[in-house]
């Protein structure tokens, strides 16, 4: 059984981006920014404010939002 410690939740988080619709959701938007020319660009200091399990929540909605 493999065990994600917070580094490898973020890099999780890291690698993906919300899409248009979940940009402005209050978990999401203090997170990062999106620029036309760069896409969205997290916010590494407020990433690693947050809980292992806010971004496993982060993450997961971030893989759904393309789903819709």
């Amino acid at each position: 059984m493999y065990i994600l410690d917070k580094e490898d939740l973020i890099s999780l988080v890291k690698g993906n981006c919300p899409n248009f619709n979940l940009m402005d959701h209050f978990l999401i938007k203090h997170l990062g920014s999106y620029n036309d020319n760069r896409g969205w660009t997290w916010n590494e200091n407020e990433l690693k404010e947050l809980t292992e399990i806010v971004l496993y929540d982060v993450y997961k909605r971030c893989k759904e939002s393309w789903k819709k």
